[in-house]
């Protein structure tokens, strides 16, 4: 008597619409457990990414970014010291005045490739940048300095490169056509920023003054100038067909093509926030770093990315691909067992590593298909063998056929991707609404049938 009513208890407890509805809720959250690690894992892949990354780029060149020229002046503050015997003595200290070229034109070209380690690839280059442009004689007036505190023939011109190992082979300026050779570091006044610099005695410059010089170094993933030049234009050519420009302007001419690209910047010193010139500390080193253009030699699809991406809309597929079978308990009285479920909510985890493992030989697009198709190939012909008719089977075929085709949609197009999750889940909601609405949810356990009926 006793096994009987604990049969029937546990009949009823399973049969229950609204308690099968928990029952898979509980499901999908068990599902998330394994979904959590899916996702430690793909993070996992992309660090160690990274970490190949970082080993090329510290052998070939890091990003590159190009600040100068610019000319700085060393002079003599005077100030008044007490010594212990009371009298007074004065002493003087040196400061920097800076000051940046009138025109300032770059021309650079990039010639890109792609550097392996393992599995991993880097986008790399060598570069040439040829800077010419104009400067002013430098103009002490208003700051308060005596003329005879300016040391003219200690001024600088100064170039700050982010990568100094990146520099290829040596340069030379010409500064109204006498050729001066460039030496390592930023000179005096450095603080601690890498570049180069060129000693100019100034005493003798009466009016503007032309420069030349450029510059070949090697980089890895990004190019950048800065825009320091009262007019300034910038030009970038290269053969990465992928580039995304970037920095404080967009270019106001570009040509991109399957052979590469070209484009170009033109600026003025009013849409920056620092001044021509400026004397003492001036506290503009973060205004100049990011007055900048450029260009990022992305990867067309960045494989890790676009994994963690597709891993977050697991729980949501969870969900409708249980809703699926369930509706089959429902119109159909055909019973799926919980492991059942969770067999094939397995396989579905399984897609998220397919996909990453696939994606890093044979690229993401071609990786999602062949995954997708791995797990129809598995969860269908596992179905035709729970629901016990090939009608229904090929309707989880089909289910899960749109949701990877209807996710893949979504992340290629994350500008969307808002608007066709919104329509997604209310069309799925609105077609679970209609198939159940004669469903007696107060009934005391679901419909019961053979399983042979579709």
């Amino acid at each position: 008597m006793a096994n009987l009513m604990e049969s029937d208890l546990v009949h009823r407890v399973t049969g229950s619409p609204l308690l099968r509805v928990l029952l898979l809720g509980f499901l999908v959250l068990l599902l998330l457990i394994p979904t959590r690690m899916v996702m430690a894992i793909i993070q996992e892949r992309g660090h160690t990414r990274d970490e190949a990354v970082r080993e090329i780029t510290s052998k070939w060149g890091d990003s590159q970014i190009l600040a100068g020229p610019r000319i700085q002046v060393p002079y003599l503050v005077p100030h008044v010291e007490t010594e212990p015997d009371g009298t007074e003595k004065v002493r003087k200290e040196t400061n920097f005045a800076h000051f940046l070229p009138e025109k300032l034109e770059v021309r650079a070209a990039l010639a890109a490739e792609e550097r392996y380690r393992g599995i991993f690839e880097v986008p790399v280059y060598g570069m040439t940048a040829e800077f010419t442009g104009t400067f002013e004689r430098p103009d002490f007036s208003g700051w308060d300095v005596a003329p005879e505190d300016i040391l003219w023939e200690r001024a600088t011109l100064t170039v700050s490169v982010s990568d100094v190992r990146g520099i290829d082979g040596g340069a030379v300026l010409s500064w109204n056509g006498s050729p001066l050779h460039f030496e390592p570091g930023l000179g005096e006044s450095s603080s601690g920023g890498g570049g180069i610099h060129v000693p100019l005695d100034l005493k003798a410059v009466t009016g503007e003054a032309s420069f030349a010089f450029s510059l070949s170094l090697k980089g890895s993933r990004s190019a950048f100038f800065t825009a320091l030049g009262k007019a300034t234009r910038v030009k970038i050519e290269g053969n990465w067909a992928a580039p995304s420009f970037n920095g404080n302007w967009l270019p106001s001419e570009r040509e991109l093509g399957a052979e590469g690209f070209s484009a170009a910047w033109e600026t003025s010193y009013l849409g920056r926030n620092f001044p021509q010139r400026w004397h003492g500390g001036g506290g503009w080193d973060e205004a100049v770093a990011e007055s900048k253009v450029g260009v990022d030699l992305i990867t067309p699809v960045d494989e890790y990315r676009m994994a963690l991406r597709s891993v977050v809309y697991a729980p949501l597929f969870f969900v409708l691909t249980f809703v699926t079978l369930w509706l089959f308990e429902v119109l159909v009285g055909f019973r799926v067992h919980p492991v059942q479920y969770l067999l094939v909510g397995s396989a579905m985890c399984l897609f998220y590593l397919l996909e990453l493992s696939l994606a890093e030989h044979i690229g993401f697009a071609l990786a999602y298909t062949v995954a997708t198709l791995a797990v129809i190939g598995a969860v269908a012909p596992y179905c035709y063998s729970v629901l016990a008719s090939l009608h229904r089977a090929s309707v989880m075929g089909i289910v899960l056929a749109t949701l990877y085709g209807y996710l893949f949609v979504v992340l290629k197009n994350q500008d969307y991707a808002l608007l066709a999750g919104s329509l997604g889940l209310f069309a799925a909601l609105a077609t679970v609404m209609y198939l159940t609405r004669n469903v007696d949810w107060n009934a005391g356990r679901m419909p019961r049938g053979d399983g042979r009926g579709d």
